[in-house]
């Protein structure tokens, strides 16, 4: 089963930070940190019990190449994602 995925305002903002952060960093890293987001989202499309549980019920998953962690939940269809954070910052700020 593939599952649709929602953003939240949040996160897009979270990521889009990222973005800015490592493009200001080097050309292209921007790009590199998107392409790996992507792949990230395909695994937790089709396989969204990969990933462990770290609150309540919002599991983490791991970016590749970056530092970063996309935080999400699922229910029916679709596939909730709170936040993207990077994985420096503490666990206070993961959501549950």
């Amino acid at each position: 089963m593939s599952y649709d995925i929602l953003w939240s305002e949040l996160a897009l903002d979270q990521l889009q930070e990222a973005y800015d952060y490592l493009e200001g960093v080097e050309s292209g890293l921007g790009d590199e940190l998107m392409d790996s987001v992507e792949q990230l989202q395909d695994i937790i499309r089709e396989r969204p019990l990969l990933y462990r549980v770290v609150g309540q019920r919002a599991r983490r998953a791991l970016t590749q190449r970056f530092s970063y962690a996309v935080f999400y939940w699922f229910e029916d269809e679709t596939i909730y994602i709170a936040a993207f954070l990077h994985t420096s910052r503490s666990s206070e700020q993961w959501p549950a």
